[in-house]
C-alpha cells in the first residue's frame, strides 16, 4: 500500500500538495513551529509533491544554499509558488553578507517586471532603493543619479502601497536620501509628506533633523524583530551596528538602563525574521532570538 502511494503521489505531483495541508504547513511556519513545519514538510516531500512543497523546503532549509537550491527548482516549475521563490531568491542575494546589492537590485527588478500583482512588490521596491543608496557610497560621479533611482523607487512605494508596512519606512528612506545629496530643503519637503504618525524610534532623528515634530509610537501588532544582543560596552555594540547596517539591515538600538539592546526588523511574518536571525548568527557568531511586539 504505500509503494502505491508514493507512486499515486510521483504521478500526480503537486495535486497530492491538498490546500488543507499547505494550510497546515503555513499555519506552523507563521507560528514558528519549525520543528512541526519540517516533519510536515519531509513527509510531503518523501510522497513526491510537486513544485510547491520545493519553495517549503527552501523556507525551512538549515543553510541559504540549499534555500537558493529549492527557491530555483520551484521558479523554474513555473508553478504556483514560482513568484514567492523568485522574491525569496533577491531576498537571499540582498541580506548575503558578500554585498552583492547590484544582484539583488537585478533580482526584485526581474520580480517586479514579471509579478506586478504579488504582495511583495512593495517590498522588492524598497529594497531597490536601499541598493541604489549602498551603491552610491564613495562613488561622487554617480551620487545622484543612483540617490534619484533610490527617490523614485521610495515614492512608488509611498504613491502606488501607501498602506504597506514598508511605506512608513519608505518615507523614511526618502528624507534620508535627500540629506545624502545635501539636499536640506527636499529632505524637509519629503517629510511634509508624512503626517505625525507611527515611524520606527530609531527613524526619528531623521525627521527632527528636517525640523518635523514626530510622533514615537510602538510598532503595530504582530511586527517582528531580531533581537540580536544586550551589550554594555558601548565600542563592541556600535561595530556590531555598523556591520549590520552596512549590511543594509534595518538596525534599532533599544535603551535598558546602562544596557543597550540592538534589534534588527521589523519582519512581517516570524518566518522571515527566523531565516534573518538564522543569517545573523551565522555571519555574527552569535546567539539571536526572535521577539514579537
Amino acid at each position: 500500500m504505500r509503494r502505491l502511494f508514493v507512486l499515486l503521489s510521483l504521478f500526480l505531483g503537486s495535486q497530492v500538495f491538498s490546500a488543507q495541508e499547505e494550510d497546515a504547513l503555513a499555519q506552523h511556519l507563521a507560528a514558528g513551529h519549525l520543528d512541526s513545519a519540517r516533519a510536515i514538510a519531509a513527509r510531503l516531500s518523501d510522497a513526491g509533491s510537486g513544485a510547491e512543497i520545493r519553495y517549503y523546503l527552501g523556507r525551512l532549509s538549515a543553510s541559504d544554499g540549499e534555500a537558493r537550491r529549492h527557491f530555483r527548482q520551484t521558479v523554474q516549475a513555473k508553478g504556483r509558488m514560482a513568484a514567492d521563490a523568485q522574491f525569496e531568491l533577491a531576498e537571499s542575494a540582498y541580506a548575503d553578507p558578500r554585498g552583492l546589492y547590484v544582484t539583488a537590485r537585478r533580482a526584485y527588478q526581474a520580480f517586479v517586471t514579471e509579478h506586478p500583482g504579488s504582495p511583495h512588490v512593495a517590498l522588492a521596491l524598497y529594497r531597490i532603493g536601499r541598493t541604489y543608496q549602498v551603491t552610491a557610497a564613495g562613488r561622487p560621479d554617480s551620487l545622484a543619479s543612483h540617490v534619484a533611482a533610490a527617490q523614485d523607487a521610495f515614492r512608488r512605494v509611498i504613491d502606488g502601497f501607501p498602506d504597506a508596512p514598508i511605506a512608513k519606512s519608505a518615507a523614511v528612506a526618502l528624507v534620508e536620501a535627500a540629506y545624502q545629496v545635501n539636499d536640506p530643503e527636499a529632505a524637509s519637503r519629503d517629510a511634509d509628506r508624512l503626517a505625525t504618525g507611527p515611524v520606527w524610534s530609531g527613524e526619528q532623528v531623521i525627521f527632527e533633523r528636517a525640523g518635523k515634530a514626530v510622533q514615537a509610537s510602538a510598532p503595530s501588532t504582530g511586527a517582528f524583530w531580531v533581537q540580536v544582543g544586550v551589550f554594555a560596552n558601548e565600542a563592541g555594540m556600535q561595530a556590531l551596528v555598523k556591520r549590520l547596517r552596512e549590511s543594509n539591515l534595518p538596525t534599532r538600538l533599544v535603551a535598558t538602563g546602562s544596557r543597550t539592546t540592538v534589534q534588527c526588523g521589523p519582519f512581517e511574518t516570524r518566518a522571515r525574521a527566523e531565516r534573518m536571525r538564522r543569517h545573523i548568527s551565522t555571519v555574527e557568531s552569535i546567539e539571536c532570538r526572535v521577539i514579537q511586539e
